[in-house]
């Protein structure tokens, strides 16, 4: 009787380590492991913003950056979000040469409320996004009021109400597109980049009317040095589109810098080796 009472008091024994290990195992395997942070801090040395100005953008991270991007979220004249992504990462062999602070440089094309976004990725991998909203100022930029296209190649023949018989070919809609110099992305020890972007497109135009657009509420600011250009086409009545310029792909650029001092109110351009013949309406 005497070794059975031990045996059994065995077996509880047994029972009772074996039910609070088990109960022990599945506690740890609940918990969650607590979430690795990273830290970053994005400053400029600038106290405004500017349209067609370069903005410098530091980050200081606490760990070493593997990996660093950037995202410009640009509101356009029509109202669509163009957003444009860069990322810098390091070598293979060094993924840790982008250290703890990284400057990177880019600029805006309209005015008001802008956005940027960076993400950062640490050497261990840990990653962080953050979001800036930023206001861009008009500053010296001047504003473009309303353009009119007074003359183009061929207009006389293939756009004014009285085409000729022997036109090679007769429009029936015209279009314009206007195009100026935008800073993209650099980052550090790069050389600042500038590329030409679509800056406004209007509204096209029928055979007849005037080639005049009132751009009053469209928010079109230039800086005085940024260069633009302008492209113009149309369809013809078999809907073939057509370059209205002589000499295409143009590669001619205008600027406002030699009005600066003076700031009329409309300034005249001519190019395309003078067969184009544009009048801008400024608003310094």
């Amino acid at each position: 009787m005497k070794k059975i009472y031990v045996l059994i008091n065995f077996c509880l024994f047994g029972f009772l380590i074996n039910s609070c290990s088990t109960n022990g195992d599945n506690a740890l395997d609940d918990e969650e492991p607590p979430e690795e942070s990273l830290e970053i801090s994005v400053t400029s040395a600038s106290q405004t913003y500017e349209i067609d100005k370069s903005i410098e953008f530091v980050i200081t991270c606490e760990e070493n950056m593997r990996s660093v991007g950037i995202t410009r979220y640009t509101i356009s004249s029509s109202g669509d979000t163009l957003p444009y992504t860069k990322t810098l990462s390091g070598m293979d062999d060094a993924p840790d040469n982008l250290g703890k602070e990284i400057s990177i440089y880019t600029g805006f094309m309209f005015p008001g409320e802008n956005k940027v976004g960076f993400t950062v990725e640490s050497v261990d991998g840990k990653f962080i996004e953050k979001t800036l909203n930023i206001n861009v100022a008009k500053g010296s930029a001047v504003k473009v009021k309303s353009f009119e296209v007074l003359s183009f190649y061929g207009k006389k023949e293939v756009w004014d109400a009285e085409s000729p018989e022997n036109a090679p070919y007769t429009l029936t809609n015209f279009l314009s597109l206007l195009s100026k110099d935008a800073y993209l992305i650099s980052f550090e020890g790069q050389s600042l980049q500038r590329s030409t972007n679509e800056w406004h497109r209007p509204e096209e135009k029928k055979k007849g009317e005037t080639l005049f657009w009132d751009l009053e509420d469209r928010n079109l600011y230039i800086g005085t040095s940024a260069r633009f250009s302008i492209d113009i086409s149309g369809y013809d009545t078999e809907g073939i589109s057509r370059s209205l310029l002589e000499y295409w792909p143009s590669e001619e650029y205008y600027t406002f810098q030699d009005y600066a001092e003076t700031k009329p109110d409309t300034v005249k351009i001519r190019g395309d080796g003078g067969n184009l013949e544009v009048i801008f309406t400024l608003e310094w």
